[in-house]
């Protein structure tokens, strides 16, 4: 008996122990030269690392702005990110220009992942990393590491200040550190006016003025050279719509099938793919797991909505997430709405859905899981915001049970009686 507890003991310290050694643990440091020349650009590589495997992760990267330019969004600074498939590093690449002589400064913050196995948040130990701005030798050189050559007696600025078309509306609207933009025109437009103006004096730009288009998407590439021969492109994909579009009804309304995606929101968790819908090839966007496949349309107000493709027919995109639950919400069938429930709607994140009250608090809707690609109707709870599919009340199921049981039981004790009976009489007759 003695060894018996002996032997448990030990093996809870083992298993206590190795919930210690395996406690989820991470960090998020910073790698770049440590010394780079002013008005060079230079990589910076953010990598979070854990010792289990990752479902997300996020971080904030701060830099010294008096010293450093970010080439590119700022918003890309504050990661928050979930992972395809798990894993247990992941990095995330900048690119900076060092604009003055001096030590900079980069900072993270608010370093966590997502514990794939115990679905839990964990914080990170966060890093930082000083880098050494020198000024460049008489010969234009120094031992400093950089990703480009340039020669910095003259300026560098290769931005442009402004950015005009005199057709349509370049999406987003201009803002120097962004490079990429859409520009929808109407059908028939063969060219259009670009007017570029640089930031710099001495910057010059390949294009200005006509610029002569295609039916289709064309892409149009500004490429601003600076003083100092450092080039910075800019990028406007032209997209002028078809003459003889693809048209098709959906409810009471006509849509016209849309080519170019620059203009659509696409939800997460879809891929671009090609796919001929009514006999031509057109852009799809496919689930991950190959369930959901939508199309983008345009209405003759020139709206852009999404709509689902089934059996090459289309119901109008409206998703209800909640959780790690998507339901593409479809008009519920009259065939499948409850006795007694009453036609209502309601508001979910400024989104208004259809559904069927069943009480206050609960809505019957009818839709799609994304995950699975099934149809079912749905119990929407309006109180506590949870979905689950619909099934039959519980009390009545179990009285239908309790009364098939009760049956059952009657015929049973019926036949009981009915074959003592029958004995009885027969063994009478025998002995008379």
């Amino acid at each position: 008996m003695k060894k018996f507890i002996l032997s448990f003991f030990l093996a809870f310290l083992f298993f206590v122990n190795i919930n210690k050694v395996s406690a989820a643990s991470g960090s998020v440091t910073i790698s770049s030269n440590s010394k780079v020349t002013v008005g060079t650009t230079f990589t910076v590589t953010v990598t979070v690392r854990a010792n289990v495997n990752m479902s997300a992760y996020q971080f904030n990267l701060s830099y010294d702005t008096s010293h450093l330019t970010l080439i590119g969004d700022s918003s890309l600074l504050s990661v928050a990110n979930p992972l395809d498939s798990k894993a247990k590093t992941k990095s995330v690449s900048y690119k900076f220009k060092a604009k003055a002589v001096g030590s900079a400064y980069l900072k993270i913050s608010n370093g966590q992942f997502t514990d794939w196995l115990e679905d839990k948040e964990v914080s990170t130990t966060n890093g930082s990393k000083t880098i050494q701005i020198v000024k460049p030798t008489s010969s234009g050189n120094t031992n400093a590491s950089s990703d480009n050559n340039e020669d910095y007696s003259k300026s560098s600025n290769s931005y442009l200040k402004s950015l005009t078309v005199d057709k349509g509306n370049l999406n987003p609207n201009f803002k120097k550190d962004v490079e990429e933009y859409s520009l929808l025109l109407e059908a028939g437009t063969e060219s259009i006016n670009v007017m570029p103006k640089t930031e710099d004096d001495e910057a010059s730009v390949n294009i200005e003025g006509k610029v002569n288009l295609k039916e289709g998407e064309n892409i149009i590439e500004l490429k601003v050279t600076a003083e100092n021969g450092s080039k910075r492109i800019y990028k406007i994909i032209a997209y002028v719509e078809e003459k003889n579009p693809i048209k098709i009804n959906m409810g009471n309304q006509e849509y016209s099938v849309v080519k170019q995606t620059n203009f659509l929101k696409i939800p997460d968790g879809y891929s671009k793919e090609d796919y001929e819908f009514k006999g031509q090839k057109v852009p799809t966007f496919i689930s991950d797991n190959k369930k959901v496949r939508l199309i983008g349309l345009k209405n003759s107000d020139g709206e852009y909505i999404l709509g689902i493709i089934e059996n090459d027919n289309l119901i109008p995109y409206k998703s209800l997430k909640i959780g790690d639950m998507e339901i593409l919400v479809l008009p519920f069938p009259e065939d499948k709405i409850k006795t007694g429930y009453q036609k209502t709607t309601f508001d979910l994140n400024d989104i208004k859905y259809e559904g069927y009250e069943e009480r206050k608090d609960f809505i019957l809707i009818y839709g799609i899981n994304s995950n699975t690609g099934y149809k079912n109707i749905y119990r929407y709870d309006v109180k506590e915001k949870t979905i689950q599919r619909y099934v039959e009340n519980k009390s009545i199921i179990s009285d239908k049970i309790l009364l098939k049981s009760g049956i059952v039981v009657i015929a049973f004790i019926l036949s009981f009686i009915v074959s003592t009976i029958y004995s009885s009489i027969t063994n009478k007759v025998k002995t008379d």
